[in-house]
């Protein structure tokens, strides 16, 4: 749906509310600011509050807060950073960056529709700056230093945001899973989007960050030559090509692939985790080494231009309206984040999420409008 101005500002928490700009099937996204106790008012976020009737649903909290729990600890220009999880009048809410832009996945259907592909040069700076940034989550410690062991577990072209300043950021931490809190997850339960999952996500076996390079290698393969590496007449038949791991070279595809991206390609593809990169640092740094040409950050915003023209573009439209429903906003900065709040004892234990990305359709159009992370 389109942005809808607020008849007059509601206060959630600390945060001035003025405008709603996006509605998912779990969550509404809202433009606010945080208000000070002395008045001032900071930067421009976006606050996410659950659909009324799913408010009493203790798994559906518990899904709504596993994402905004593991995003608050994690502090990385490649990576939507959430400033405070916490609850007002007993319903639970997130603050996070505002991000104007579109999705890799957004880029690529835009693409298709005019039967190319998005530049290799573009798509491989988009891969390798979310490699970056997953790669800091992967590292990532809690309060006490004792690392998160932190899995995306669906690493795919929904979940990587190109902004409209270039920067690139992993998004939706949903379906993580870490080793330092318990996911309230059956063990070998399939989760993310099948053609990015790992041969050990589907055998049901221990699953690291390993699982994510692979799903790196799935993304580059499909830039290099336009089609998956594995493929099927239904989820079955691709999850069984998956854990076998027989995997054509992008090269018999298209001969122009370039020969060591290929080889970094096909080494993140490995069946064996144990032979894929040692890390998405790793997987990013041989990118960079195989000589292929990436974009700069001036030609990843030319590219968003291109395909999204400012003055037709749905997400840049619907944060104009938003700002207008309050003249007092301003693009700068958060000035000073809040502390991340806890929001009671709903998030003692992290669960599977569908994200805290905003789904907004509008009429004619099904793409997603990412807007609030």
């Amino acid at each position: 749906m389109s942005a809808q101005a607020l008849l007059q500002p509601v206060m959630v928490g600390p945060y001035r509310l003025t405008s709603r700009v996006a509605t998912g099937g779990m969550a509404e996204i809202y433009a606010g600011r945080h208000v000070t106790e002395d008045g001032q008012l900071g930067g421009l976020v976006a606050v996410k509050r659950l659909l009324p009737h799913l408010v009493k649903d203790a798994a559906i909290v518990r899904m709504f807060l596993n994402e905004a729990r593991i995003t608050a600890q994690l502090k990385h220009p490649n990576v939507v950073r959430v400033f405070e999880l916490g609850q007002a009048d007993g319903e639970p809410f997130i603050a996070m960056e505002l991000l104007e832009g579109h999705t890799f996945a957004d880029l690529r259907t835009e693409a298709a529709e005019q039967g190319k592909r998005v530049p290799l040069p573009v798509a491989l700076r988009i891969l390798r700056d979310a490699s970056h940034g997953l790669d800091a989550a992967h590292r990532a410690v809690d309060e006490t230093g004792r690392p998160l062991a932190l899995v995306h577990r669906d690493f795919t072209p929904d979940n990587i945001h190109v902004g409209s300043d270039g920067a690139v950021k992993v998004i939706d931490f949903g379906i993580a899973r870490t080793g330092a809190w318990s996911s309230g997850t059956e063990p070998g339960t399939l989760k993310g989007k099948f053609f990015y999952m790992s041969p050990e996500m589907i055998r049901g076996q221990a699953v690291d960050h390993r699982a994510d390079i692979f799903a790196a290698g799935v993304m580059l393969y499909e830039q290099m030559c336009g089609r998956r590496p594995f493929t099927g007449n239904d989820a079955e038949e691709v999850m069984r090509r998956i854990a076998a791991g027989q995997v054509t070279p992008p090269s018999q595809f298209d001969p122009s692939v370039p020969r060591a991206l290929e080889a970094v390609c096909l080494r993140a593809l490995l069946a064996d985790p144990a032979r894929r990169f040692d890390t998405l640092l790793d997987f990013a740094d041989a990118m960079d080494r195989s000589g292929a040409e990436l974009a700069d950050v001036g030609g990843l915003t030319r590219y968003l231009r291109s395909a999204f023209p400012p003055a037709t573009d749905q997400v840049h439209q619907a944060l104009r309206l938003a700002r207008e429903a309050d003249p007092s906003l301003t693009d700068v900065p958060v000035v000073s984040a809040p502390t991340v709040a806890e929001a009671g004892p709903q998030t003692a234990t992290p669960a599977s999420s569908d994200g805290v990305v905003a789904a907004a359709r509008t009429a004619g159009s099904a793409r997603r409008i990412v807007l609030a992370v």
